[in-house]
């Protein structure tokens, strides 16, 4: 998911305060993006009416406006899986916890999934421990990436291939 730059964000609120509607090439050329990313973002609940006057669509931007910070913390949420990394638990442990009435609601859908902001994540799990302090290292884990395994080609071992024996010269 991509999310909305800075001077995008600046310019709408500037938009914002102008409080004209502007229309969908607008919205496009204000966030940087190309019809099919819109046209992707209209279908997100959130995304505020489109109504046409005219030739053309109109957009409220301080709707618009809204739409992007919550699109913006949206696409810095993280999924289950690395709901679990951050607490340090497998994932049904993870879903468990999440069940819970006290853990943090998701923030929102991303691709049919819940995701969860991991500044509420890091706030619900300092405290569990009855109020003790944690070592720094052992309160959070830091969110990694990790790198796939190459896989080899067939007939090849540890990613050099096979030497055929060779006939013996006469």
């Amino acid at each position: 998911m991509n999310v909305i730059s800075e001077p995008a964000i600046k310019r709408l609120e500037q938009l914002a305060r102008v409080g004209e509607a502007i229309t969908t090439r607008q919205v496009r050329e204000v966030l940087g993006i190309s019809r099919l990313v819109l046209h992707g973002m209209t279908l997100h609940p959130a995304f505020p009416k489109r109504q046409q006057i005219g030739k053309n669509f109109w957009v409220n931007p301080e709707r618009l406006l809204a739409f992007a910070h919550s699109w913006n913390k949206q696409a810095a949420g993280v999924p289950i899986t690395a709901v679990a990394h951050l607490l340090h638990a497998t994932v049904p442990t993870a879903r468990k916890l999440v069940r819970r009435d006290d853990f943090p609601k998701p923030i929102g859908d991303m691709n049919g999934r819940k995701v969860w902001d991991p500044a509420e994540i890091a706030a619900w799990h300092g405290p569990r421990v009855e109020g003790a302090k944690l070592p720094a290292g052992a309160d959070i884990a830091p969110r990694k990436t990790v790198k796939k395994k190459v896989a080899t080609a067939k007939g090849t071992r540890h990613g050099k291939a096979k030497e055929k024996p060779r006939a013996e010269v006469r």
